[in-house]
C-alpha cells in the first residue's frame, strides 16, 4: 500500500515538473522568436496527453456550465418572475373587489342618510338556503341592538326581517321564505294584499281582488298594516298576474328587487 501511495506520488511530481518545464521553455520560445530544439520538442511530445487531457477536461467544465449551470439561473429567474406576477394579479384581484366593495357601500351610506330610519350595516357571513329554509346569517346582534322581527332591506328594497338574535350575529329570514308574509299594495293602483315566500325565486301577492287594476311591471310596496314592516319599502315588480274563471283573487307573481342569491351588505332598520 505504502509502495503504490510512493509510486502515485513520484508520478504526478514527474508530470508537475515536465508541465513547469514546458511552460518555461515555451515561454522562451515565445520571447526569442526562434524554431524550438531537440530538448524543447521532446519535453512538448511527453507533456502533450496531459495538456490535452486538461483542456479537454476544461472544454467538459465549460459545456457543463453552459447547458447546466446558466439555464437553472435562467428557471430560477423565471419562477421569481412568475411569482412576481402572480402577486400583481393577486392585488388587482384586491384592488377590484375593494372598488366594488365601497361602490356598494356609497349606496347604502347614501340610502341611509336619505331615509327616515334608524338603521344599522351588516355584512352577510352566511347563507342557509335548502328546500325548508331560506334565510342569511348577519354579522351583527344583540350587543348592536338588533331584535327579532326588525326589518332588513338592501338597495332601498325589502330583504326580509330579522328572525333570530345572538350576541355577535343574527339570522335574517329572506322574503321568500315560505315562512314569511307581508301586508303590501301595488303602488300605482293601491290595490291591497299579502306577499308571501315560495321558497322559489318568486313570491306570490294573495288576496287581490279581481276587479283590482294589476299589470306587470307594476311595484309593490310595504302597506304598513303590520307591525313589522314600515310603509313605502319597495318589495318588487309584477311578473306575471292570472285572472281566473273561477274564485275571489287574481293570482299574482312578484320578483324581489334585491338579488338575494347575492347579498353582501344589508341594513337592518332599529327604528
Amino acid at each position: 500500500m505504502a509502495y503504490h501511495k510512493s509510486n502515485q506520488t513520484r508520478i504526478i511530481f514527474s508530470i508537475t515538473i515536465l508541465v513547469f518545464f514546458s511552460m518555461i521553455l515555451i515561454t522562451v520560445n515565445a520571447k526569442g522568436k526562434r524554431n524550438p530544439n531537440f530538448v524543447e520538442r521532446m519535453v512538448s511530445s511527453l507533456i502533450f496527453p496531459f495538456q490535452k487531457v486538461a483542456t479537454g477536461s476544461l472544454s467538459v467544465l465549460g459545456d457543463l456550465r453552459n447547458k447546466y449551470f446558466y439555464p437553472v439561473g435562467m428557471k430560477e429567474e423565471n419562477e421569481i418572475l412568475k411569482s412576481e406576477m402572480a402577486n400583481i394579479e393577486g392585488l388587482e384581484s384586491k384592488l377590484i373587489e375593494l372598488q366594488l366593495e365601497n361602490k356598494r357601500l356609497r349606496s347604502l351610506l347614501e340610502y341611509k342618510e336619505n331615509s327616515p330610519y334608524k338603521m344599522a350595516m351588516a355584512q352577510v357571513v352566511g347563507y342557509d338556503s335548502t328546500n325548508w329554509n331560506q334565510m342569511v346569517t348577519i354579522d351583527k346582534g344583540s350587543s348592536d341592538g338588533i331584535k327579532r322581527k326588525m326589518p332588513v332591506v338592501a338597495n332601498g328594497a325589502l330583504v326580509g326581517k330579522i328572525e333570530s338574535v345572538f350576541s355577535k350575529s343574527s339570522k335574517v329570514l329572506l322574503m321568500i321564505d315560505i315562512r314569511n308574509a307581508v301586508d303590501a299594495m301595488i303602488q300605482e293602483s293601491r290595490a291591497k294584499g299579502v306577499v308571501a315566500g315560495t321558497n322559489g325565486e318568486l313570491c306570490d301577492m294573495k288576496y287581490v281582488s279581481l276587479e283590482e287594476n294589476v299589470e306587470k311591471g307594476f311595484n309593490v310596496i310595504s302597506s304598513g298594516l303590520g307591525t313589522v314592516y314600515p310603509k313605502g319599502l319597495l318589495i318588487g315588480v309584477v311578473e306575471e298576474v292570472i285572472k281566473k274563471e273561477f274564485g275571489l283573487f287574481q293570482v299574482v307573481s312578484i320578483k324581489p328587487s334585491v338579488d338575494l342569491d347575492h347579498l353582501e351588505e344589508v341594513m337592518v332598520i332599529l327604528e
